[in-house]
């Protein structure tokens, strides 16, 4: 028996195959491998809750995101990325609600590696919620105090881990201003050793976080470290030991960027930097948590939270760096707020609502926003490299020239404010 699903990825392609003809069409369906493999997971009745959700909610409408780069081409600043988006690795998904459905369209996410930088804290950040619940029996809670254990020195701000801090505090640091040590606090807390079967239980089977933030090397991410919980008063709930040297995942085809970079002892190295045994975390995945978040789709890494975890992290995506209490000078309201706003944050205060995440590392630049705006609703997830001497971690890439103005202007223009 042919099943609903099948039903409906054949209507859907047949009604997109009547807007393409020919190559174009054989084009659309080799970038929308990915959801065309939702489709078949679905009908095959093996697909993931995240693959079935997804499948059932996607109803594309493409070329919307290629008129908005053909705009962009009119700019001379933009024209070269325009029209050689493989060499800036660039990655667009947009999904948008009109009425009381969402329709959405990619472009180029199936392309070429991008690092993930500070994007893998969203799903650290969901999996730290998941372990609080799972202790929630011996006392957790969002304001139990953590403390790690001999933190690794490679780590970023490796000796604030051995002082106590709060879970809210942590998640709230580590989402709103990004910060990396925050992030290995959390990465400590649900176990280097737990990630693989957490992703996998979560749909997640093909991403890897695996990697500290921070000058660590595989030997060295490969070791767990040990915390302790206190709750709110000071009392100790739990002592968690030790944990084992692991085998780190490596990432396959390999990752190989750039033509040479600057390695951890500040030396020159005249060859592409291996991505190997980082994270590897697609855009895409960031895209599906954000659409769970905005009620899109329901996805079990949030929608197996609690209520109350779910709204802190709704809220916390969406809180301005000063409102939380960090330095306005430092952190003023468009920190960390790429796509729509960039440089201006005045419509931050005007009614514009912006829950993100972006990461920004080696030239790679991503931002992914549930975004909303008088009567319009969109979740925009866009990604870029500029790195134009292609070394990395030579601090020299070109951010605040050409790659924070490019997801502003996409952003704008999927909001209709250009």
């Amino acid at each position: 028996m042919i099943t609903r699903a099948v039903l409906i990825g054949v209507c859907r392609l047949r009604a997109l195959g009547r807007a393409y003809n020919g190559h174009a069409f054989l084009t659309w369906l080799t970038m929308q491998r990915r959801s065309i493999l939702h489709f078949c997971a679905l009908a095959l009745g093996s697909a993931s809750p995240t693959f079935s959700a997804l499948a059932n909610a996607k109803t594309y409408l493409p070329n919307r995101i290629a008129r908005f780069m053909r705009r962009l081409r009119a700019n001379p600043q933009f024209a070269e990325l325009c029209d050689q988006p493989q060499r800036f690795r660039i990655k667009i998904e947009l999904s948008e609600k009109f009425g009381g459905a969402w329709v959405h369209d990619t472009y180029r996410m199936d392309a070429e590696w991008s690092a993930p930088a500070s994007m893998i804290k969203l799903p650290i950040a969901l999996l730290a919620l998941h372990r609080v619940q799972q202790l929630a029996a011996l006392g957790a809670s969002l304001d139990c105090q953590l403390k790690i254990n001999d933190p690794h020195p490679c780590g970023a701000q490796a000796s604030e881990l051995a002082e106590f801090e709060t879970v809210r505090r942590s998640i709230e640091r580590m989402l709103i201003v990004s910060d990396n040590g925050a992030s290995n606090r959390m990465f400590e807390f649900i176990g280097h050793d737990r990630l693989p079967s957490s992703l996998r239980r979560f749909g997640f089977a093909d991403a890897t976080l695996q990697a500290r933030l921070g000058a660590c090397s595989p030997e060295d991410n490969a070791k767990g470290r040990g915390w302790w919980l206190h709750d709110a008063h000071g009392k100790l709930l739990i002592a968690h030991p030790y944990q084992a040297i692991v085998s780190l995942r490596a990432i396959t085809p390999e990752p190989l960027v750039g033509r040479g970079y600057y390695d951890f002892n500040d030396a020159l190295v005249a060859q592409p930097r291996s991505f190997g045994f980082s994270n590897d975390w697609h855009l895409q995945h960031s895209h599906e948590l954000m659409l769970a978040i905005a009620g899109a789709i329901e996805h079990p890494l949030f929608n197996g939270l609690t209520p109350e975890h779910q709204a802190f992290v709704r809220d916390t995506l969406a809180r301005l760096p000063p409102d939380a209490g960090f330095d306005a000078q430092t952190f003023p309201d468009n920190w960390g707020k790429l796509l729509v706003t960039g440089n201006d944050a005045t419509l931050l205060r005007q009614g514009l609502r912006i829950h993100n995440k972006i990461g920004q590392a080696y030239g790679f630049l991503s931002d992914c926003a549930w975004i909303r705006y008088g009567d319009k609703e969109l979740v925009m997830s866009a990604s870029i490299y500029v790195n134009a001497d292609e070394i990395l971690n030579d601090d020299k890439y070109e951010y605040d020239t050409l790659g924070i103005p490019f997801l502003t202007q996409i952003g704008r223009l999927a909001l209709g404010l250009d």
